[in-house]
């Protein structure tokens, strides 16, 4: 068997197998930043306002759900007055941050008024997590059929993740009742998501709210778009259950199903670039990525002693060096355009290239412990 048999081969069993057993929601496991990008390219934002239909799809390399936790809020050492994010691994062996973090509510513990100021400035976290989806229906047409990520909070007051908790984790009672687990992810058919985005305020702060969000009692599959040699779509195949016989794929679907291989596996979709939790070294890296990582990392190690050491707060304000302008940039007041623009960016746009700390929704992060990180700092 040659290996790109094989590789089809493996493709197709990680399409057919059903995806509810291995999927936890609410979990601060991974992570990754997404600054520096055209957001557009790679991730899906719903806009306030409007009405969508989405559907979940298979990650072909690795869970549907992928997670992550971002300390988006240390200071910059290379931008003095400016923020960072940084993506933890969850540990306090390999993550300096939550060893820090860790560290300053031990003395908050014992009343250190600036341990408890450098927690409330520095140690912000949020959760998120993120699945391949499809458009089926929006108010832009030229969005419908497109292949994004999505991500969402992966909290408990999640409307996104509590949703597609409601499929994957029914209630004991939910079951009682009739209720079953659903493999939200098959591309052949299963229960479609129609979102609905509206602005709401989070103590201040706007953001996007999914409360009326609800799953479509119509199950649907996914579909494709096939094309000629000249980019021209010639038919648009829409994925049925009829599609798998005996445990693969039938003859007639197999076109339409290798072009739907090909949108989840481009590189533009890549959750392990984009997204997800990585490290140095990490063979799947980009040399892009790479170069990003080995940046981040000399940023935290500058950083995180200055926190740890600091007498006061504003010794860690008045740390680092200002940020040199491109020559090309255009300068209004003594500042770049592009940061005034991230400076002042609305609220509904903070997941956009505009940001760099995307954060979709304000809302409580995943739990330490017996505690949230939220509940240590609000403690």
């Amino acid at each position: 068997m040659s290996e790109s048999i094989q590789n089809f081969e493996a493709m197709q069993g990680a399409f057919l197998q059903n995806q509810t057993e291995s999927v936890i929601v609410l979990s601060e496991e991974l992570p990754q930043e997404g600054g520096g990008i055209d957001y557009s390219k790679h991730f899906w934002e719903p806009q306030v306002g409007k009405s969508y239909t989405i559907k979940f799809l298979t990650n072909p390399f690795g869970e549907p759900l992928t997670h992550r936790k971002i300390y988006k809020n240390l200071p910059d050492p290379k931008r003095k007055g400016k923020k960072f994010q940084v993506v933890s691994s969850g540990s306090a062996k390999t993550c300096q941050v939550l060893e820090l973090f860790f560290e300053l509510n031990n003395l908050k513990k014992e009343n250190d008024p600036i341990a408890t100021m450098k927690l409330k400035n520095y140690m912000g976290v949020t959760n998120q997590a993120c699945a391949l989806i499809q458009v089926l229906s929006s108010p832009d047409p030229a969005e419908i059929g497109i292949f994004r990520i999505f991500q969402f909070a992966s909290t408990a007051k999640s409307d996104i993740a509590n949703l597609i908790n409601k499929k994957l984790n029914p209630t004991k009672q939910a079951i009682e009742n009739g209720e079953e687990k659903e493999d939200i992810f098959n591309v052949f058919n299963s229960s479609v998501l129609m979102v609905e985005c509206e602005e709401a305020d989070f103590e201040g702060v706007k953001g996007r709210d999914y409360a009326k969000s609800d799953w479509a009692k119509k199950q649907r599959g996914a579909f494709i778009d096939l094309e000629d040699e000249n980019g021209n779509v010639t038919e648009r195949y829409q994925f049925t259950p009829e599609d798998v016989v005996d445990g693969k794929v039938r003859e007639q679907a197999l076109p339409a199903f290798r072009a739907l291989i090909g949108k989840l596996t481009h590189p533009d979709l890549s959750i392990h670039n984009y997204f997800a939790y990585k490290t140095i070294g990490d063979s799947k890296n980009t040399e892009d990525t790479e170069k990003y990582l080995v940046q981040l990392e000399e940023k935290v190690k500058e950083i995180i002693p200055v926190i740890r050491n600091a007498k006061s707060i504003a010794e860690i304000t008045n740390y680092g060096v200002a940020e040199q302008p491109k020559d090309s940039a255009t300068m209004i007041g003594g500042a770049k355009a592009s940061d005034i623009l991230k400076d002042s960016a609305p609220s509904e746009l903070a997941s956009s290239i505009l940001n760099d700390a995307p954060e979709p929704n304000a809302e409580t992060p995943a739990p330490v412990g017996n505690q949230t990180v939220n509940d240590i700092l609000n403690a």
